[in-house]
């Protein structure tokens, strides 16, 4: 500062426009992340849980239709943790552009996660099935389900099938639609 008036570094306006769009980027995919953690715990704890307890379903149909959704949870719940431990030390050295911040980096070291989202993805498919044949047999589970969506605001009218689809961190791709991918910093 000199006499009152702060430095601000010159920076071209197309070189802003990256920054600022990198930026939110970077607040997209954190957000993301962590709307997937919420439904997933959704999953367990409206769905599962319910239906266990209930003994609606057996554990052995419980685990083939929820497959290791505790597993994306936890491993979600690390990777929210470190995102947002990067943006708070970005944040916290001065860095509210987040020029620090190498998200790619964070997703590499995120390998456990990865091999847990790729075993439920390569057992998605067979899972809603197996809800859907299910649900045809087993009144009483069509209408918890039924009841569930209309009636738990929780779920925000979504029924089960819905919640189980991928629905991860691989979405932070769609949102670079029309945006140049070395925003991220791979």
């Amino acid at each position: 500062m000199i006499s009152g008036a702060m430095y601000i570094p010159l920076v071209c306006r197309k070189c802003a426009k990256k920054r600022s769009e990198r930026k939110e980027i970077i607040q997209e995919i954190v957000e993301t992340e962590e709307k997937y953690g919420r439904d997933l715990k959704i999953i367990l704890e409206e769905f599962y849980t319910p239906m266990l307890v209930a003994g609606l379903l057996t554990p052995e149909q419980l685990s083939a239709i929820f497959l290791n959704t505790e597993e994306l949870l936890e491993n979600s719940k690390i990777l929210i943790e470190r995102l947002r431990d990067t943006l708070e030390i970005a944040m916290e050295q001065g860095d509210e552009d987040f020029l620090t911040v190498n998200v790619g980096k964070l997703f590499l070291e995120a390998g456990p996660m990865l091999h847990a989202f790729e075993r439920y993805c390569i057992r998605q498919g067979g899972a809603a099935m197996l809800l859907t044949n299910l649900e045809k047999e087993k009144e009483l589970l069509r209408i918890f389900l039924r009841v569930s969506q209309m009636e738990n605001t929780v779920l925000r009218r979504m029924n089960l099938n819905s919640f189980l689809m991928v629905q991860t961190f691989f979405s932070f791709f769609f949102i670079m639609q029309g945006k140049n991918f070395y925003l991220i910093y791979f």
